[in-house]
């Protein structure tokens, strides 16, 4: 639920060290065993902020998702697909490992420009910036258990390292995370319903009309945005922590935090970054990587004594 939230309060583009960061909006990976609750979260989630669409990529083709040409008599004209129609919005592709590599390959320029592009007897192109949370079993119909780590789970699913990149944060979903005695217990926690359907929706639409003069990093929290940056930069390995990108992928996520928790100005206008939201970010980064059933922390601390030890045989 809380990628979800990262996903679901990202803005569509915000300034950061003197630039503008034109894609604002963030998209999450969540790979897993069957019947671990992905699409169910999701779906219900969806309802209660009213808001989203969830599409199953088992029957989705590249033209359903971005779109193609159409013939109608003798007159071609252009079918747009889900992602530019869902413009501005947010969507759940589920079942993802039904779609081919190439097929997600095919997606990589819509996913990092924003931009849909169509170039063939008649040569369109629209705006497609979307949230998307991306949804799947491994790849083989494999347990999660069966791979050394998740992210060589991601790997098999999504197969190109930049098509990985492009994922702000991943999280693996495994049968056994959470105990039997948990999921069959007949007693429920209750809370008071404060935080209703009205609320969250107005919050989501908040998030999403702020314009880029409307978010705004403090000193400390971009010196902490560039600080978590570097640390996870060192100890993690690409493709899902890249050096040159990392920054990025924090500031989107530590404005989509500060937009959760409604962190504004006064008159209720202006998004307000402050450290407490990088370090958040960078904490729940470290809590979902270095779990068990994702285990990236393993994996690159053994890529990096491998290449450690390969540059020393060279030398």
């Amino acid at each position: 639920m809380t990628v979800f939230d990262l996903v679901a309060h990202s803005v569509l583009n915000f300034p950061f060290q003197g630039d503008i960061v034109r894609k604002g909006w963030t998209e999450c990976l969540v790979i897993g065993d069957t019947r671990c609750g992905k699409s169910e979260t999701v779906d219900k989630l969806f309802q209660h902020y009213r808001c989203g669409e969830l599409i199953t990529g088992e029957n989705a083709s590249y033209a359903g998702l971005v779109g193609g040409l159409q013939q109608t008599q003798k007159t071609w004209s252009i079918t747009w697909g889900k992602l530019p129609l869902s413009d501005r919005r947010m969507c759940g592709i589920d079942e993802l490992s039904g779609l081919e590599q190439a097929i997600i390959g095919r997606m990589s320029g819509i996913r990092s420009s924003g931009v849909a592009e169509i170039i063939k007897i008649q040569m369109e192109k629209t705006l497609a910036r979307v949230r998307i949370i991306w949804m799947s079993n491994p790849r083989g119909k494999l347990p999660l258990a069966a791979f050394n780590s998740g992210i060589d789970a991601i790997q098999n699913l999504i197969g190109a390292p930049e098509d990985i990149a492009r994922f702000d944060l991943a999280l693996t979903v495994a049968t056994n995370e959470v105990p039997l005695n948990i999921i069959n217990s007949s007693k429920r926690d209750t809370a008071e319903h404060v935080y209703t359907t009205d609320v969250c929706r107005r919050l989501v639409y908040w998030a999403w009309s702020r314009k880029p003069g409307q978010v705004v990093f403090s000193r400390a929290a971009t010196e902490a945005v560039l600080s978590h940056a570097t640390d996870l930069s060192r100890r993690y390995v690409a493709p899902l922590v890249e050096g040159a990108e990392q920054r990025i992928k924090v500031a989107r996520l530590s404005v989509a935090a500060a937009a959760r928790v409604f962190s504004a100005s006064s008159d209720g206008q202006t998004v307000l970054v402050e450290p407490e939201h990088v370090e958040f970010v960078a904490q729940f980064l470290d809590e979902i990587y270095c779990k068990p059933s994702m285990a990236y922390d393993r994996h690159s601390r053994a890529k990096i004594q491998e290449g450690s030890i390969n540059g020393k045989q060279e030398v």
